[in-house]
């Protein structure tokens, strides 16, 4: 390996410390700097915190799969991030996820137990893929994101139509997705179709034309595509979040709520994140799929703290209202919890600072249900007193 194929710094992400420790000692024996990770989120934050060119990762890491790490590392809000190269470690041959490597694409799979010569061999290819990837990724960041985030599409539309229709397949998939996101769906559809008749097993040919059919409300289209690649690589974050609102949308609320507890568990650094979910459910009028939902995945305080936290800062930007809602969420959510009391207090204050004559009559109500799950309530006494004082002066 010649310096030009060295990597500048490895990530070793592995929860088996031993298989750790013999690759970075691989890697000191050829001067290459090494990182070791040994759970998912020491992974997280040694990527985020470190310029990091290869990423050498086990095939699950805390029953996560590398490839949803994969899918974070290159979707990572700073782009000079988005591009290292990358290993996934099998534990052998046989355990190979083919079709979801294949996918995502540029990932080079070895198996254990790790031999000095495979593993550098594999690093050298590593680089290589990454490096393939970079040229189309410098031109889709540097050039045709920023005109589209312009507004500028049709620019973005013209260079990708001179400079990528012409090239080979991945160039040619790169235009069509910049044709989708300039919402020139029939075009992408066009091209995607096309490459997809020479290639008809190719997921990401299949997952955008099932992300083209969503977009353009052919739901069952959309489902049998996305089914068809979900089957073959289930753990794909982008699509399980596509299915679980293409769900919602046919009225198949138990398949996207599936979706939704796959979700959860591959994003633990986003503890908030089946909240959104719970709302989704709501505002399609899925109120008691929702409510078993929160109770199969959080502790009634938990809600309570979320809710509240954020009701209690849209009133102190005196936006009332938005907070009435926010608590009102949670009563939906938890409706015969006894903590229930935190949210209706909290509420009725909300009511009170509006001051009129109808919310004040809705604060007593939220007050008196209040103290019937927590009697000795006193903040609730005692602004009950005062609104009730209120009220008979109005009357």
């Amino acid at each position: 390996m010649n310096s030009s194929q060295k990597p500048s710094k490895v990530l070793i992400i592995d929860n088996d410390e031993a298989t750790a420790n013999r690759i970075n000692s691989i890697l000191m024996n050829h001067q290459i700097p090494g990182e070791k990770a040994i759970n998912y989120s020491r992974a997280l934050y040694f990527f985020n915190q470190q310029k990091i060119d290869l990423c050498i990762i086990e095939k699950e890491i805390d029953d996560i799969p590398a490839t949803v790490l994969i899918q974070k590392f290159r979707d990572h809000e700073v782009p000079s991030k988005r591009n290292p190269a990358f290993i996934v470690v099998s534990s052998s041959a046989a355990d190979r996820d083919l079709s979801a490597y294949k996918e995502i694409g540029g990932i080079v799979v070895i198996a254990k137990p790790i031999k000095e010569p495979v593993l550098l061999s594999a690093i050298v290819r590593a680089k290589e893929n990454a490096m393939a990837r970079a040229k189309l990724f410098e031109l889709e960041i540097n050039v045709l994101n920023p005109l589209i985030e312009k507004g500028d599409m049709e620019q973005a539309v013209n260079i990708a139509e001179t400079n990528l229709m012409p090239g080979g397949n991945k160039a040619k998939f790169l235009a069509s997705e910049i044709n989708e996101k300039a919402e020139n769906y029939e075009r992408s559809t066009e091209v995607t179709g096309a490459l997809h008749k020479g290639d008809e097993k190719n997921l990401q040919y299949i997952n955008q034309l099932g992300r083209l059919h969503l977009k353009t409300k052919d739901l069952k289209k959309a489902a049998a595509y996305f089914e068809k690649a979900d089957k073959q690589a289930p753990d794909h974050i982008e699509r399980m979040e596509a299915m679980a609102g293409l769900y919602l949308e046919m009225r198949l609320p138990d398949k996207s709520i599936e979706k939704y507890r796959k979700l959860i568990k591959f994003n633990p650094e986003r503890p908030d994140l089946k909240f959104e979910f719970f709302e989704e459910l709501q505002k399609r009028g899925f109120d008691k799929e929702a409510v078993k939902f929160c109770q199969e995945n959080t502790k009634a305080l938990e809600l309570i703290r979320h809710y509240n936290n954020r009701g209690v800062m849209m009133s102190k930007e005196e936006k009332y209202i938005d907070a009435i809602d926010e608590y009102a969420k949670a009563a939906k959510l938890i409706p015969n919890s006894k903590e229930l009391y935190r949210i209706l207090y909290n509420s009725a204050l909300a009511h009170i600072n509006l001051k009129k004559h109808a919310h004040l009559t809705e604060a007593s109500r939220l007050l008196k249900e209040a103290l019937k799950l927590k009697p000795d309530f006193t903040k609730a006494q005692e602004k009950l007193v005062i609104v009730e004082g209120y009220l008979s002066k109005s009357a």
